[in-house]
């Protein structure tokens, strides 16, 4: 870590030095510093103080890295991290989107989360939250769902906001319970953490529940703002944990689900009644096979190591069950396009679909569509060497668009 200088002015004074800076130096220098912020800068408006403090070390680190030295100097460990919940989350009046990081207490454990405010928030204005659930992580990196899946941009562009959930450090991959050793044919073996409740992918950690640390989260961001829906957007393993909460968090309290390339275990609980569901699976995942059980890549290993769930792994159970919890016909209307087959549940066909779900012909486990950030797809993920476009398939803007319209849902209009 860079060295700080012995004294910085002031947050209040740098911010209004800074008033003399056009509008452009603001938004690049934002950009560098990634929106970084701590309580400090939360409590003396992220957007300002944050390209203030960018603007301070460019000036006075010249030739330095000052993206890097502000988020070393500006990003809070996790023990000095905010509470979640402990105020109202602020308004954003710039015209770039914030991040807020915070931390979450439960469970005996301590998780991360990062709400992203689009340009213009208030807080007292009813607002869409799409909170973003990651699939197994590798040494729990952050902004996976924010930045390379596009989230940031799809909230500012759609005015929602977006809070990205972090794994705990103590829900770490076992092999029969456990702990993988720290080096691998003298390699180092890199931390792998995933979600922890029952029907997961992986096994239940003790001590550390996921289902319970999400009611917490959910609960506090309902108290810190107005909040117009909740929708649960995940990824993989995440999407087994959406699937969760769906059938397990009261009634009402969740709206959407949109799960990628994931599944629901054959032994679930049911799906709570009035929630949409969107499914996107590819036909040539090789992690989560759209016939169901562990895949040629990497979850084939998980039942030799112990984690037997993947042997429950049904994919098109999961459209199948948001269909039944809504009383719609099983007789969906069926789309053929060059890139998917597309199905949508709904109470006719002249009804808007309450569940959709897409079978990619191509791509294999990744976002599809995705038109940012790199690794789109990798030879380990993509069976058939194929991806999905933007253009093809815009994922994060159908997610919203089929959330965002016709909220009302199938059973009040059957019933």
């Amino acid at each position: 870590m860079l060295d700080q200088p012995e004294k910085l002015p002031s947050l209040s004074q740098i911010a209004t030095d800074i008033k003399a800076t056009s509008e452009n130096l603001y938004a690049h220098a934002y950009d560098h510093i990634h929106k970084a912020s701590t309580s400090e800068l939360v409590a003396e408006g992220v957007g300002v103080a944050a390209t203030a403090a960018s603007l301070y070390f460019l000036k006075k680190l010249p030739g330095g890295n000052a993206a890097r030295t502000v988020k070393e100097a500006f990003t809070a460990p996790e023990d000095l991290l905010a509470e979640l919940g402990a105020k109202k989350l602020p308004a954003n009046s710039s015209k770039s989107g914030v991040d807020l990081q915070y931390k979450i207490s439960s469970d005996n454990a301590t998780r991360k989360v990062t709400v992203h405010l689009p340009p213009n928030f208030a807080p007292d204005k009813p607002t869409s939250v799409y909170y973003l659930l990651d699939g197994v992580q590798t040494n729990n990196p952050a902004g996976n769902m924010l930045g390379i899946n596009g989230w940031a941009k799809t909230a500012d562009t759609h005015n929602l906001v977006a809070v990205n959930v972090e794994q705990s450090e103590k829900s770490k991959l076992t092999a029969f319970g456990m702990d993988l050793p720290k080096s691998i044919f003298g390699k180092p073996n890199p931390s792998v953490t995933s979600w922890s409740f029952d029907h997961g992918i992986l096994n239940k950690t003790a001590g550390i529940d996921d289902v319970q640390s999400f009611e917490a989260i959910h609960t506090r961001i309902q108290n810190s703002m107005s909040v117009k829906s909740n929708n649960l957007v995940a990824f993989s393993d995440g999407g087994t944990l959406a699937n969760q909460l769906a059938a397990t968090m009261p009634e009402g309290s969740i709206h959407g689900v949109a799960n990628i390339a994931s599944t629901v275990m054959i032994d679930a609980p049911a799906i709570k009644p009035g929630i949409k569901g969107f499914f996107v699976n590819s036909m040539h995942d090789p992690t989560i096979p759209i016939d169901g059980g562990p895949g040629p890549k990497l979850t084939k290993w998980l039942p030799k190591v112990g984690h037997g769930n993947i042997l429950k792994s049904l994919p098109e159970q999961q459209e199948i069950r948001f269909a039944e919890a809504n009383d719609l016909p099983l007789t969906p209307k069926v789309t053929d396009t060059p890139v998917y087959v597309q199905k949508e549940y709904g109470v006719s066909e002249s009804d808007n679909a309450k569940v959709i779900a897409f079978k990619l012909k191509k791509g294999g486990h990744t976002w599809p569509g995705r038109d940012t950030g790199e690794g789109t797809s990798t030879s380990f993920t993509n069976a058939n060497g194929d991806t999905v476009s933007h253009t093809e398939f815009p994922t994060n803007d159908k997610i919203v668009q089929f959330f965002e319209s016709g909220r009302s849902i199938a059973r009040s209009l059957a019933h």
